[in-house]
Order: structure tokens, then sequence, then C-alpha cells
């Protein structure tokens, strides 16, 4: 199947020479695990851990890519296929806050139920899928289908290429809305913080709010995932590989965190 073309926006980002990541090909549904035994911090078991992680977010079915979303979770009881949601496709022309604070999906896989009688009101998908903003959700196989379309899932050439969508926004490559009509500007909050480690040979991590406000708004993580008291989050590695705290959106959709000096590069002050 033709992967390129005006209809697939991977193969317009790589012509327009987009820059890409190196990392880990993690594909598919995204990790759902209840465990919650503590594991020790050591470097062998993390590496396991997140190796287990990885592979539970291998498709199940449906033909998915990271960052998708197949959602079957009662499709299949009435009959009908899963629908694969592209992130990727719609991140290019929407920043991830309209759909997680305008429109009501919440940000944890699972917990939304989106029904067809919900969309054909204007809800959720519906909001955009209307024919009006984007074609209207009238052709059932557009959506619930076996494997996504070629056009919706991005060309590779290398194991593990990704697109760095934080460095294309800067570059001014693409330009998504901040609402559905593209009327308002999003919020950008410049602050960081630290995040110290307790093993001195472990860097700390240094959190910027304003390349995640770039995309979400404060409602998106503060209080539901992390509460908004300085000190009151405590964040560890099992925690993220299983989905939670940063885990939400890393490992599903944003980048996976398997690599560590991505987000541990702050030196450890002396004494």
């Amino acid at each position: 199947m033709d992967n390129t073309g005006a209809d697939n926006p991977h193969f317009l980002l790589g012509e327009l020479g987009l820059p890409l990541e190196q990392e880990v090909g993690i594909r598919g549904r995204p990790a759902q695990s209840d465990a919650r035994e503590s594991i020790p911090m050591n470097t062998t078991r993390l590496h396991a851990l997140f190796t287990a992680a990885a592979m539970l977010s291998l498709p199940c079915g449906a033909g998915a890519e990271f960052g998708d979303i197949v959602m079957d979770s009662f499709v299949k009881e009435r009959g009908s296929t899963p629908v694969v949601f592209s992130h990727a496709k719609h991140r290019a022309q929407f920043l991830c806050n309209v759909c997680h604070a305008n429109l009501g999906f919440a940000i944890k896989t699972g917990d939304t139920r989106v029904e067809m009688s919900a969309i054909t009101e204007g809800r959720y998908c519906g909001a955009c899928h209307n024919g009006k903003i984007a074609w209207a959700a009238k052709d059932c196989k557009r959506c619930h289908v076996d494997r996504a379309p070629a056009k919706d899932r991005p060309p590779t050439t290398k194991k593990g290429e990704r697109v760095d969508w934080v460095e294309l926004l800067h570059q001014g490559k693409i330009n998504p809305r901040a609402n559905l009509e593209g009327t308002v500007k999003q919020y950008r909050f410049d602050l960081d913080i630290d995040f110290p480690t307790p093993k001195s040979t472990v860097k700390g991590v240094r959190f910027s709010h304003a390349v995640h406000t770039e995309w979400l708004s404060c409602s998106v993580c503060h209080p539901a995932i992390f509460e908004t008291k300085r000190g009151a989050n405590r964040i560890v590695m099992e925690e993220i590989a299983r989905g939670e705290a940063c885990g939400v959106c890393h490992m599903r959709v944003a980048f996976p965190v398997v690599d560590c000096t991505r987000c541990h590069s702050v030196d450890k002050k002396p004494g």
C-alpha cells in the first residue's frame, strides 16, 4: 500500500524536512496494568519494567502505531469493529488541549465512553466531524476498521523513527489550532520545576511547564493527575511505566520514557 501522497500528513511533513526523534518503536494500544507491587530501583529491574510496559503496548486485533488509541471497550459486544484513533493525524491540526480540555475527552485511557448517539448530537468526535470542520461521521467503515488506514500510519524507514512534535511546532512547520475554530491563542506558562533524585548517581529532572502548556491547558494535569502544591507529588519510575503520573501521556502518546537522559539532565549540586 502506498504511504505517500497529499492525504498523508506524515509523508508531507517528511517532505518538509521535519525533525525526527530516535525512539524505541512502541506500538499500539496504550499499556494498562493494575499491578501495584514495589520494584527495587536498579537499572536491570527498571529496564525490565519498561520492556514489559512496551510489550503491553502491542496492538490487539487492530493495526495501530505508537500514539494511536484502539477504542474497543464495548464495540465488540455490538458486533462492530474497533475504532483506531490516530493521535498523530489530529495532533498536526489541533493542540491536545482542544480535545482533552474543551471537548471532554479524559486524558486517561478508558475514562471516556464515546457513544454514536453523543457523536451525532455534536459531542466528542461529533464536535468536529460534522461536515463543516471535518467530514461528517456517516460512513461507519471510515472509523470502524480492522486496521488503521495506511494514510493514517506514519511510514517508517528506520526502527523507532518518530516525529519530534515540539521541535516541529517551534520551527513553525505545523500550526495546530488552540480551539476548533482557530480563534484563540494558547496560553504558555513559563515555569520550570526541578525534581531531585535520591541517588547521587542519577541526575535530577527539570520539568518545563512552557513545553507542556504549548499543547495542554493547566486543567488537563491539575488536579486530576498532579496536585498543584510544590512537593506534593511523589513520582517514581515504576508508576510512570504503569501509565500513571507522567506515564498517562508518555509511553502512550508523547515520547516513551526509555531514554533516561531525556528527562534526567540536571546535574547534582556539590555538597
